[in-house]
């Protein structure tokens, strides 16, 4: 069973199951490197650019609507006959409609907040029946009509409550079928056709995801793992999938623009006056459109490619990219009837402005954003990678995601890999770095963060910490570490603490609005990037023994205070996973 859990949805405590699919960690640890403090300018700048506001709210409303009236209209009118015949039982409700019904039940569907319930045997757990409520609730705001008693009728049924029905049967068969009818509709409406239509920061656009949010805090992000460790230890951690809408790595570049609204709407601005002469016109609307226009921008920041210049493989992979996008959100195209003009439009633009010719100024002008963007979101991408492979949970590797992987939606993210590759990548590093990890090894490896050797280094690094030490990372508790100092903001930083051994991971966040961007691409190392930042450790912990996994090196806790210096830390790797000698006793207070 695969179960996609939506936002503020729990896992029930009583399955006897180990946790999700694990898009819930792939949202959050994506929003964990949105800067929240930009939802307001994004909001504005996008609104500006396409020409009016889109609230995702009505959009998701109008999506699922859609999905029910062109693709599920026939299983509506299924239940819709059903719940007429509940209706017929009882001198209260036998004058509601069959088309009233079917208007009720349409428009809760449309304000349902989870995929589904899960009522069995006639009982309905609590929290499914304030879902049922939340939806009827809002149906009924949205209802024009002035007799709205339909809206309790249906409540009724679906909640198997009221006076005892005079076919409980019937009713718990209506409600197994209406379970079954909502999932569909929200993965079609939203994650098929509302996510391919609201383009505001498209990293927050995935499976399970709620672009709603715009970022979560530090906080937020150690309160959902303390959750995992304490309920779910082995729930599946994801970062990417088959059926990601973008790869983990996508989506760490293109969640550096949240700390760069400024730059990144005078870029808008500056790309869509250069390429304005490129686009064409049906019925005197430009195609593409503006908001097509901005996820096209958005896409090529997310996977332009490290050698800096496109091959014509990389403009077929976004020209089939976005056929997909404008037939998926059904607005100027759709799959059941395709658009050939507004298709044949958008790939014509697409393939004007990749043209690597003289007399196209778009390339260059976009240069010098994307190398900030690459080298931000290698390093966002470090951040997610060691968090997922540390956090409670068992981490799962999308196929080639070890390295640098820039993948859209299927069926781009399920071209061949080369593993052959990435093996020899993997022998060379391990014959670098095995006997010792040397300084200019280290630097080296972090020359050109974007090409992926990084990544794969830690990743490597980080499954030998979790070989040696199991435990630890099975069943370890979860222990938020709290951080001083000025930059204290810019990390995430925890412990995990078995019966032999500790583990503290250490991640930076927000580099871009740490560091600042200028040519020399900066990385958040030394004391003069962190100053007083302090990593404060549990009482009794600077009796343990630290390694740190990626430098080789000893830490020492500072003059017994229990405190490790952020720039001491990061002085030579922007990350750190360090582990205590096994054979060390982990003190307690007693």
């Amino acid at each position: 069973m695969e179960k996609i859990l939506a936002d503020g949805e729990a896992m029930p405590p009583d399955w006897p199951v180990h946790g999700s699919t694990g898009y819930d960690f792939a949202n959050d640890v994506t929003s964990l490197f949105v800067n929240d403090r930009a939802r307001a300018a994004f909001e504005r700048l996008y609104s500006a650019f396409i020409g009016h506001p889109c609230d995702f709210d009505t959009l998701l409303y109008d999506c699922k609507k859609l999905i029910i009236k062109s693709s599920m209209a026939s299983e509506l009118n299924v239940l819709a006959d059903h719940l007429s015949h509940i209706a017929q039982t009882d001198r209260r409700t036998r004058d509601y409609t069959l088309n009233g019904l079917r208007w009720a039940l349409q428009e809760v569907i449309s304000c349902f907040p989870v995929y589904r319930t899960y009522s069995a045997d006639g009982i309905l757990l609590d929290a499914d029946r304030q879902r049922v409520q939340t939806a009827i609730i809002q149906a009924r705001r949205n209802s024009q009509a002035e007799d709205v008693s339909v809206f309790q009728f249906l409540e009724e049924v679906l909640t198997l409550s009221g006076k005892p029905p005079v076919y409980t049967r019937e009713r718990i068969a209506f409600v197994g079928k209406f379970q079954q009818y909502t999932g569909p509709v929200m993965a079609k409406g939203r994650e098929d056709t509302a996510l391919y239509r609201y383009q505001r920061l498209t990293c927050l656009n995935d499976v399970g995801s709620d672009p709603r949010h715009f970022g979560i805090s530090v906080a937020a992000f150690h309160k959902r793992c303390r959750d995992r460790a304490a309920y779910r230890p082995h729930d599946m951690l994801t970062s990417s999938t088959h059926d990601s809408k973008r790869s983990e790595d996508v989506r760490a570049r293109i969640a550096v623009l949240s700390e760069m609204p400024k730059r990144w709407q005078q870029a808008l601005q500056r790309w869509q006056h250069l390429n304005n002469g490129k686009k064409g016109q049906i019925d005197g609307i430009s195609a593409p459109d503006a908001n097509d226009e901005y996820l096209i921008y958005q896409t090529l920041l997310g996977t332009w490619p490290a050698q800096e210049t496109p091959d014509a493989d990389y403009a077929e992979r976004i020209v089939a990219y976005m056929r997909k996008v404008v037939r998926e959100a059904k607005v100027h195209s759709s799959w059941i009837n395709p658009d050939s003009a507004y298709e044949e439009a958008l790939e014509r633009f697409i393939r004007a402005i990749l043209d690597k010719g003289s007399h196209n100024p778009f390339p260059s002008a976009f240069t010098d954003l994307c190398r900030i963007i690459r080298h931000f979101g290698a390093l966002n991408s470090l951040g997610m990678t060691l968090l997922k492979l540390t956090a409670p949970g068992v981490p799962d590797i999308y196929q080639g995601c070890e390295d640098l992987v820039l993948h859209l939606v299927d069926p781009d993210n399920r071209r061949p890999v080369d593993f052959a590759t990435y093996s020899q990548r993997l022998t060379e590093l391990e014959s670098q770095f095995s006997e010792r990890v040397r300084a200019e090894d280290l630097q080296e490896l972090l020359t050109d963060l974007d090409r992926g050797r990084a990544k794969l280094y830690l990743t490597w690094r980080s499954l030998q910490a979790r070989r040696r030490q199991a435990e630890t990372f099975q069943t370890g508790s979860y222990i938020p570490l709290r951080v001083r100092g000025k930059q204290a903001a810019h990390l995430c930083a925890f412990a995990r603490k078995g019966e032999k051994g500790v583990a503290l991971t250490v991640v930076p966040r927000l580099c871009l609005r740490l560091l600042g961007a200028n040519e020399n691409l900066p990385l958040p190392l030394g004391p003069e990037v962190w100053g007083d930042t302090t990593l404060v450790l549990p009482w009794g912990w600077s009796r343990l023994q630290f390694q740190n996994l990626f430098t080789g090196e000893d830490i020492d806790v500072q003059g017994g205070t229990e405190a490790l210096s952020v720039g001491h830390l990061l002085s030579r790797f922007p990350l750190a996973l360090l582990l205590a000698d096994p054979e060390s006793p982990v003190q307690s207070r007693t």
